[in-house]
């Protein structure tokens, strides 16, 4: 008798232990991931909020600075880009497209085409310095170079297809066609892109 009351108060002894040991460790795993799940919203919260503030200062950087082309004062809109550059070392490489764009306004096109080969140069894939590159060779009448470096933005981008193909238009009627009609897989409802296929098309048909 005394040993089978020895035994109950053991197991009861056993049981409390173990039901204080299932505490102690629910305690510490509930409180590791309460902990956990507060990290994770912080850091969340802290990483939102530096995102909205980077797209907020690159808004009034990109307003001001259209702002000072629209005005056709080219000094200021530089100094806008040269001081974001001071500002923001890590988007160098966006802002020297931006120069070369603000160039490009001004009408200096070999500038804008020395700055678009820089960003090309920091970013080989930098797929909008391609184009506008390649949209200030046409301009300058090098059909080849143009050619070039648009194709190189098509394989990169569908949407440049477009400019591709009205480069192409004066060098190769039949490599515009072909471009055209990439563009149009990709944009169906384009009318412009539709109506210079056409166009061209029949030119061709007619030994034009």
């Amino acid at each position: 008798m005394r040993t089978k009351k020895y035994r109950i108060i053991r197991n009861i002894s056993i049981l409390i232990l173990c039901l204080g040991l299932l505490t102690i460790i629910y305690n510490s795993v509930n409180g590791y991931f309460s902990f956990s799940s507060r990290q994770f919203v912080d850091s969340y919260n802290k990483s939102t909020q530096q995102q909205l503030d980077e797209f907020n200062d690159r808004q009034i950087y990109y307003e001001e600075l259209n702002k000072q082309i629209a005005l056709e004062n080219y000094d200021n809109a530089l100094r806008v880009c040269l001081s974001r550059i001071k500002e923001q070392p890590t988007e160098t490489i966006f802002i020297y497209n931006d120069i070369g764009e603000l160039y490009n306004s001004k009408g200096d096109l070999d500038s804008a085409i020395f700055y678009f080969s820089k960003a090309i140069q920091a970013k080989v894939s930098y797929v909008g310095a391609y184009a506008n590159r390649g949209w200030t060779y046409y301009r300058k009448d090098l059909y080849v170079k143009a050619e070039q470096d648009l194709n190189i933005a098509a394989k990169l981008n569908y949407d440049y297809y477009f400019a591709l193909g009205i480069v192409q238009e004066k060098i190769d009627k039949n490599r515009a066609v072909e471009s055209y009609k990439n563009f149009i897989l990709n944009h169906k409802d384009n009318l412009e892109c539709k109506q210079r296929l056409d166009s061209l098309t029949k030119a061709i048909k007619n030994g034009l």
